[in-house]
Formats: C-alpha cells, sequence, structure tokens
C-alpha cells in the first residue's frame, strides 16, 4: 500500500514517550490515546539490543510490556487498526492477527515498576497509571 507522506500520520514506538523528565513524561502518557488512535500507520522498532540495564530487549519484550500493549490497543480504537508493523532485526513485518490479539490483553503484560519493586518512593504503580 502507498501512503502520501503529506496526509498520513505515523506513530513511531520508539519517540512516543520521553523517559527523562517526570512532567514531560506524564503529560506525554495522559495523550497517549489521543494521538495513537489518530494514527495512519502504527511501527514499532524494535532491534535486538542491550538495554542500559543489561537485559536483551527486542520485538518479543515488545510484545509483553504493558505500555507497549497500551499503545497498539489506542491505535487499534483509530480508523486503520490492521497496520500496525513491526521492525526487528530481520526485517519490517506486519503484525499477526495473533500478536495483535494477544498485545490487546494490557493487563496480562508486564509493568517494569512492579518488576522492579516500585523504588521510586511517591510515585504510582504504573497500572494505576493506565
Amino acid at each position: 500500500k502507498e501512503w502520501s507522506s503529506a496526509t498520513t500520520f505515523l506513530w513511531l514506538d520508539a519517540f512516543s514517550i520521553p523517559q527523562e523528565h517526570k512532567e514531560v513524561r506524564q503529560l506525554a502518557m495522559n495523550s497517549l490515546y489521543m494521538y495513537a488512535k489518530c494514527a495512519d500507520i502504527f511501527l514499532a522498532v524494535c532491534p535486538s539490543l542491550r538495554h542500559e540495564s543489561g537485559e536483551i530487549i527486542n520485538s518479543e519484550t515488545y510484545k509483553k510490556r504493558a505500555w507497549c500493549r497500551a499503545e497498539v490497543l489506542a491505535y487499534s480504537c483509530g480508523a486503520h487498526p490492521h497496520e500496525v508493523y513491526i521492525y526487528e532485526d530481520k526485517g519490517l513485518s506486519s503484525a499477526s492477527p495473533t500478536t495483535l490479539q494477544s498485545m490487546l490483553r494490557v493487563f496480562e503484560g508486564e509493568f517494569c515498576c512492579c518488576e522492579k519493586g516500585h523504588p521510586l518512593q511517591g510515585s504510582q504503580c504504573d497500572a494505576l497509571s493506565l
């Protein structure tokens, strides 16, 4: 399918939620649903990388994260829920119906804050933020 760059809106997961500033991150999280559902195309960029924590992250870990699942769910509420693409080491592919169905179960996903035992004092659990 061809898309016009002048009229096509792309949700690029790699840049969706800034992480450095708490207040800006919260604003982005609060607007996530509106932006994701307005996109014409959803692209998750998931090469295999070593995270600063030492963990290897890739398309499989992406599909398990609750926030990533929330982005896919928000996008799926828009006009083009079938156009979800995942870029990984082997190239670009369309997300399968099975992958999409699995990712729509947001609260079955993993929350980093829960896995870390909620180390930030005064921070709300991400599951409650969603």
